[in-house]
């Protein structure tokens, strides 16, 4: 795999694992006093992870595009 679909592998287990930590968290703990705030950081970082994915995906493509040589 290049670098870059090591990145992006990266930033999508940055999206999986937040995300099943809250799943876990809303499952376990629904009447601490803690459980709220811990869910709403694990889908705050996902959800930063998601937007850092999708814009190196499309900077990455556009940079491809851009370095690539036309074929006739």
């Amino acid at each position: 795999m290049s670098r870059d679909q090591w990145l992006l592998a990266g930033l999508e287990a940055l999206i999986f694992i937040p995300c099943l930590v809250g799943w876990i968290v809303s499952m376990t703990a629904q009447d601490a006093a803690w459980s709220t705030p811990v869910m709403v950081g694990c889908y705050a970082l996902a959800a930063a992870a998601f937007i850092a994915s999708v814009s190196y995906g499309v900077r990455s493509r556009r940079n491809r595009k851009r370095h690539s040589t036309p074929s006739e």
